[in-house]
C-alpha cells in the first residue's frame, strides 16, 4: 500500500494525500500540505496541463504567480491556471496548513513521491534540487505534469533529452521510492 503521508525536509513540508488519481479516475489529486515556518517551498514551476487550487486552512502563505507576489491568510483561496509559473512558501512564524487540488491529477502523485523520497534521503541541495543527473531523468519523465519555470521548456527538453540517457547509463532512474529502500 502506498504511503499516505510524505515529508520533504529540504522544502520543509509534509503532504497528506486525501484523494489520489486512482481514487478519482485521474480527475483530481487532493492533499493537505503542512508547511513549516520559514519553509522555502519549491522552485518556481509550471503544471502545463493542470489547474492548481489552494485553500489556506491556517497560517500564512506567500505565493509568486507569474511575476506577482501575493500574501494569503487563513480562509483565503487562490487558483493557478494551467501553464502559469508559480511558487509558494510559508511567510509566517507558525505552521501553515493548505489544501491543494490538482485538476486533472496528471502524474503529480508519482512525482511527489519521487521528489520527497529524494529529499528525505538527503539527495537535494539547499535550493531543493537533486543532482543534474537525477534532475535530468526525473524531469524528462514528468515534463507533461510539471517543469521548472526557467530555463524555457524548449531548452529543458533539449537538456533533459541529452543528459537523461547518460544519467541512465550512470544508474539514475526517473522514479525514486518513498520511503526509500535503503
Amino acid at each position: 500500500m502506498a504511503t499516505d503521508k510524505i515529508e520533504n525536509p529540504t522544502q520543509g513540508d509534509t503532504i497528506i494525500f486525501k484523494k489520489t488519481a486512482e481514487d478519482t479516475n485521474g480527475e483530481l489529486l487532493e492533499f493537505e500540505m503542512v508547511i513549516e515556518p520559514a519553509a522555502n517551498g519549491p522552485p518556481q514551476h509550471i503544471h502545463p496541463g493542470a489547474e492548481e487550487q489552494f485553500d489556506v486552512l491556517s497560517g500564512k502563505l506567500q505565493a509568486k504567480i507569474s511575476n506577482e507576489t501575493y500574501h494569503f491568510r487563513q480562509k483565503d483561496s487562490f487558483t493557478v491556471p494551467p501553464g502559469v509559473a508559480h511558487a509558494w512558501w510559508n511567510e509566517g512564524n507558525e505552521q501553515a496548513r493548505v489544501r491543494v487540488r490538482l485538476k486533472p491529477a496528471t502524474q503529480m502523485e508519482d512525482f511527489f513521491r519521487t521528489w520527497y523520497g529524494l529529499a528525505k534521503d538527503g539527495k537535494m541541495n539547499d535550493n531543493g534540487l537533486p543532482s543534474i543527473w537525477q534532475l535530468a531523468v526525473t524531469s524528462k519523465k514528468y515534463l507533461d505534469s510539471v517543469h521548472l519555470a526557467k530555463p524555457s521548456l524548449f531548452i529543458q527538453k533539449i537538456l533533459w533529452g541529452t543528459l537523461s540517457p547518460i544519467a541512465q547509463i550512470l544508474g539514475y532512474k526517473p522514479d525514486y521510492p518513498y520511503p526509500s529502500e535503503k
